[in-house]
């Protein structure tokens, strides 16, 4: 049904359309590629940017587990509130207990109470720089070690809400994109119905007025070299023929 609909257009539209079909087609592979290289970069960046400030926070936390000082292990851990983007961290012993804690502000609270999501206990050994993410929080997971002696772990669960923020203004530039390539590609179908269009479209022309008019002294004027070209000669030369058959006859 959709082929013979697009049979039934004219060559001026089925041009358009093809034109404008291949850009929209290009446009959004290149558009999905970018994309998701674009998440998978700043998502890659986001996390690093965590992880190291996890070392950062665990180096400063070293010497407070190494003496059970938790309190001047949670003034390092409120330190954090300069990163807004740090929603909670936790501190635990070398036994996997928790030491110490931190808990954003902003961190919404559940009733009236702000309460950590981490669990009261951690694992003794931990992976370096393990992290993982569930719907918009990131959670980075690094062990506290001093000259190989493991001391504790921490963890931090970071809002992704500014990396999702740029992935849609990313989205949106790209909408843009997109919506100009259509413009243009509609913009470049029209320039190229004057050179490919409007030649076949004026031998057309001529057949129905010599249908019409029984008129075979009709030519078609042609300055291309290419297939349009030869068609146009083509014609012409077989209107010749016609009219010489018919002074013959007469």
């Amino acid at each position: 049904m959709r082929a013979s609909r697009f049979k039934g257009l004219s060559i001026k539209n089925k041009l358009v359309a093809l034109v404008v079909a291949g850009y929209v087609i290009i446009s959004i592979f290149i558009s999905a590629f970018f994309v998701g290289q674009t998440y998978y970069s700043h998502r890659s960046s986001f996390a690093d940017d965590v992880i190291s400030l996890a070392k950062v926070i665990s180096i400063n936390c070293m010497a407070s587990l190494e003496f059970h000082d938790d309190e001047t292990a949670t003034e390092v851990l409120s330190s954090l509130a300069g990163r807004p983007q740090i929603t909670q961290a936790a501190l635990y012993n070398d036994k996997g207990e928790l030491f110490a804690q931190y808990i954003s502000p902003s961190y919404p609270a559940v009733g009236t109470v702000k309460s950590l999501e981490f669990t009261a206990t951690s694992p003794v050994l931990v992976e370096e720089g393990s992290y993982f993410s569930q719907n918009k929080y990131l959670s980075v997971h690094t062990p506290v070690m001093v000259e190989g002696k493991y001391l504790g772990s921490l963890k931090l669960k970071a809002d992704m809400s500014a990396f999702s923020d740029r992935v849609l203004d990313t989205l949106y530039v790209l909408g843009v994109v997109f919506i100009g390539s259509v413009l243009l590609a509609w913009l470049v179908s029209r320039i190229l119905q004057r050179f490919i269009a409007d030649p076949v479209l004026s031998i057309a022309s001529a057949i129905k007025r010599i249908e019409k008019d029984k008129d075979y002294g009709i030519r078609i004027g042609s300055d291309y070299a290419d297939e349009v070209g030869v068609l146009a000669e083509g014609f012409n030369s077989l209107l010749d023929h016609i009219q010489s058959r018919d002074k013959l006859l007469m």
